[in-house]
């Protein structure tokens, strides 16, 4: 693109940003971000095309106000920290939702192959797993307890062995993803498929043990199949700066790329761990129907909350100020959207809390932090519903 070009197609945007930054005391600090964001995009892009120009300058400056503006009387650390899971990570999922998406859909049609394979070859669970591990699981089978494993070692040691092994595999996911992304797919679609294959094991025994094994496996598998599926997005994305280039150069455009995947791989890290701490700590409580419901259904709302809806809703709002201009504001309704999730939080949380402790199972009281996310969750969208409608024209 022409500078003049460049100029012509923001200018109109830069000047309603300074407008906007002289109104003293009704900025609000999520709105600012969201335009930081976006100019921080176009000074990228004015250094690497016009590294000498007054337009680099410019928006330097008017880059450095904003900043200060949105970072000031606060530590940046600490508030780079809290931007980073309210706004950074959730905005690289909204940008990066296509390869996510695809991501998903290889391993469903990994974990179909993986399925229909093992129906229609007795030999095909051995060859894509552990001989011994099948062998063994089959023993516990056939002495009525199929998934036992999950209650035999000690919970400090299975956690640490879990969460670095998941950790490994999810750094590997997104390095291989260099090779234009196939190597990250390929992990998706092998792992996929031992999925499918396991799963089918206990129920082509009976459809009982089946059942058995999907309120186990998925108590901790939710959160971890959905941290794989987004480090393959990750590796793809770095896979597809590559390839596709755009306006950038190709080491501006990879540099970029790693960076998005970067993003999304430091943000699946927390959930590890928490896959592991499930599935060290919880899944041996699998006996236990209404626990593994339980924190299956937590878990699904953890996920679509948080990987779904909320980058829907950040991106939908930065969208939003693109298209209408910074003096409108973002006018998407977020306080619908967090009083679902808070109400999802909160009931879930509350039901497993008071039954799980009336039924003398101490675990319970790990639900409690579901029910204060909801409450907090509802509370934010009752203040900015209240905010919305004070705010709209007689």
């Amino acid at each position: 693109m022409k500078e003049t070009i460049f100029i012509k197609k923001y200018k109109d945007k830069w000047k309603d940003l300074e407008t906007y930054l002289q109104k003293k005391g009704t900025q609000d600090p999520d709105y600012l971000s969201s335009l930081y964001i976006q100019l921080t995009d176009d000074l990228s892009y004015a250094k690497t095309h016009y590294p000498d120009s007054k337009v680099t300058i410019y928006l330097n400056q008017l880059s450095s106000k904003l900043h200060i503006e949105i970072y000031k009387n606060k530590k940046e650390k600490n508030r780079r920290f809290i931007t980073f899971w309210t706004d950074e990570l959730p905005l690289t999922l909204y940008r990066q939702r296509k390869l996510v998406l695809i991501s998903f859909i290889g391993f469903l049609i990994a974990f179909s192959i993986g399925w229909i394979s093992s129906s229609n070859d007795d030999g095909f669970v051995k060859l894509i797993l552990s001989p011994g591990y099948v062998d063994a699981t089959e023993d516990r089978m056939d002495k009525g307890d199929p998934l036992g494993i999950y209650g035999e070692d000690n919970m400090v040691n299975t956690f640490l062995y879990i969460t670095m092994n998941n950790i490994k595999v999810s750094i590997l996911t997104f390095v291989v993803g260099i090779f234009v992304g196939i190597g990250s797919l390929y992990v998706i679609v092998k792992n996929g498929i031992m999925v499918g294959a396991f799963q089918y094991m206990f129920f082509a025994r009976s459809t009982e043990t089946g059942l058995v094994s999907l309120s186990t496996i998925w108590m901790h598998g939710t959160i971890e199949m959905t941290e794989m599926i987004f480090s393959g997005a990750a590796g793809m994305a770095l896979g597809a700066s590559f390839l596709f280039t755009g306006t950038y150069t190709r080491a501006e455009s990879i540099k970029r790329g790693a960076l998005e995947g970067l993003k999304i791989l430091f943000g699946m890290m927390p959930f590890i761990v928490l896959a592991g701490f499930i599935e060290s700590c919880l899944t041996r409580y699998h006996a236990n129907l209404l626990v593994s419901c339980t924190v299956i259904f937590l878990s699904l709302a953890l996920v679509i909350s948080y990987f779904v809806l909320y980058p829907l809703m950040v991106g939908r709002r930065t969208k939003t100020i693109s298209m209408e201009g910074f003096q409108y504001g973002y006018q998407f309704p977020e306080y619908k959207i967090k009083l679902v999730i808070g109400l999802l939080w909160l009931v879930g949380g509350l039901v497993a809390t008071f039954i799980t402790l009336r039924m003398g199972d101490r675990i319970g009281i790990i639900f409690t932090g579901a029910v204060l996310t909801g409450a907090f969750k509802i509370f934010q969208g009752i203040t900015e519903r209240k905010k919305s409608l004070k705010n709209q024209p007689a």
